[in-house]
């Protein structure tokens, strides 16, 4: 699979919003702009790899490696690319996805 993966660094103590976090989003970026991506983490607002160790290239696929019920957003607005999650996902997944 080309793509980035995004695995967790360790379980979620709070909600994390990905709705912004799409393949259309990642693609056009360098990794390295991509763990800086802010992501919302309870109240407040943490870059990417803070949370999730991220590999691979940015070719339009998002690898979500290990789900969880506090991923929040995933795939909401999606509009190209392809979307892969193993395990469960949090509230509004897939919300306005095209």
């Amino acid at each position: 699979m080309s793509g980035v993966s995004l695995k967790p660094r360790a379980a979620f103590e709070a909600r994390v919003d990905l709705s912004g976090i799409t393949p259309a989003v990642t693609c056009p970026l360098m990794l390295r702009e991509l763990e800086g991506l802010p992501v919302p983490y309870g109240a407040k607002s943490v870059p990417l790899a803070e949370l999730f160790f991220i590999e691979g290239a940015p070719e339009g696929v998002l690898l979500i490696e290990i789900g969880d019920p506090r991923l929040d957003g995933v795939g909401a607005g999606m509009l190209e690319g392809e979307l892969i999650v193993d395990g469960v996902v949090g509230a509004w997944a897939g919300r306005g996805m095209g």
